[in-house]
C-alpha cells in the first residue's frame, strides 16, 4: 500500500526581524491557523509602537561605558574573525542548577550567570598574554538581553508589545575587576547580576519605562530567558 503524503514548512528567523518572543508567538499561530483555519491573536507590524525616533538623537551616557570608538587600527577582519572566538554549546544538568541556586540564594538566571561570570573572571586573571600589573586590562564583564515586552508601565503598551513583530530587547553590562570577582562567594556576585537589571531605567536603549507588567497568559511565553521578569 502507498504511504500517505507527507510534507513540513521549514523557515528560518533572524535578529533584524524579532528576538526569540516573537518566533514562537509566529510559530503557534501558524499551529493555530493550520489546525482551525482562524488566528484570534492578531500580530502587530506598527514597528513605531515601541520608540519613534528623536530628532535629535539622544541617547543614555551608559551608551559610552559599552562600546569603544572604531578604528582601522582594531577593526576586524570578517575573513578571520571566527578564528579569534571559541563557541561552546552546554547542556547543564537540572541537579547542578539547583546546587549553584542553594549556593548562591538566588534565582537559576542569577546563579548560572555568577557561575560563569568567575569562570570568566578566572580565565582573564590567569592569562599569560596580560601582565600581572596591568590591572585595568584584567577585568572581565557579563551582559545580558533583557525583554523589555513585561517591563512597561501602559497595560496598552503591554498588549501591543506582546504581539510587536520586532526586536523588544535592551542590553545591560557590568565591568569588574576580574580578581574581585574571583574573591567574591557566589551569592555576592549573583547580587551583582541582580544590580544590572535594576538598573535597566538608565540603560535602556529605548524610550520605555521600566515597571512589571500583568502576568501574560501562558500560551504567549517563550520558552528558556525570553519570558517575563521573575527570573530576575
Amino acid at each position: 500500500s502507498a504511504s500517505p503524503a507527507a510534507s513540513a514548512v521549514v523557515w528560518a528567523s533572524n535578529h533584524l526581524l524579532g528576538n526569540g518572543h516573537i518566533v514562537v508567538v509566529l510559530l503557534r499561530s501558524w499551529s493555530e491557523f493550520a489546525r482551525t483555519g482562524t488566528f484570534a491573536g492578531g500580530l502587530n507590524l506598527d514597528r513605531s509602537v515601541l520608540s519613534r525616533p528623536h530628532s535629535p538623537p539622544r541617547y543614555s551616557a551608559a551608551v559610552d561605558g559599552m562600546f569603544v570608538p572604531w578604528d582601522h587600527e582594531h577593526e576586524v577582519n570578517p575573513l578571520t574573525g571566527e578564528a579569534s572566538f571559541v563557541e561552546r554549546l552546554y547542556y547543564v544538568e537540572a541537579a547542578d542548577i539547583a546546587r549553584l541556586r542553594e549556593e548562591a540564594r538566588a534565582t537559576s538566571v542569577q546563579a548560572v550567570s555568577a557561575y560563569l561570570w568567575k569562570k570568566l573572571a578566572a580565565v582573564v586573571s590567569s592569562s599569560a598574554s596580560i601582565a600581572k600589573s596591568d590591572t585595568a586590562a584584567r577585568r572581565c564583564s557579563m551582559g545580558y538581553w533583557v525583554d523589555l515586552r513585561w517591563r512597561v508601565r501602559s497595560p496598552d503598551f503591554c498588549r501591543a508589545l506582546r504581539s510587536y513583530v520586532g526586536n523588544a530587547t535592551t542590553y545591560v553590562e557590568r565591568e569588574e575587576p576580574a580578581d574581585a570577582v574571583l574573591k567574591k562567594p557566589l551569592g555576592e556576585v549573583a547580587a551583582m547580576v541582580r544590580e544590572v537589571a535594576a538598573k535597566l531605567p538608565a540603560a535602556r536603549s529605548a524610550s520605555v519605562s521600566a515597571a512589571r507588567c500583568p502576568p501574560p497568559p501562558a500560551a504567549l511565553l517563550a520558552p528558556a530567558l525570553a519570558g517575563p521578569p521573575p527570573c530576575w
